[in-house]
């Protein structure tokens, strides 16, 4: 059986005014930064943003964590 590995997408991205967007949305990662600080977990923040998936708001936390 062969196991496909995806590649796993930027999680964050620089837009024209140079904020960090999550993903390709208009979220930006300060306001999932600030939610997460807060105490909200992932599935809490995708209840804000519900153009999030589970997936790029842990990726987006890992990023900030990271950096």
């Amino acid at each position: 059986m062969v196991s496909v590995i995806d590649i796993i997408p930027n999680p964050v991205r620089r837009d024209k005014y140079g904020v960090l967007r999550v993903g390709n949305t208009r979220v930006s990662l300060d306001s999932v930064v600030y939610l997460f600080k807060d105490g909200a977990d992932a599935t809490e923040i995708q209840q804000n943003f519900d153009t999030l998936t589970l997936a790029e708001i842990h990726a987006a936390i890992a990023y900030y964590l990271h950096n």
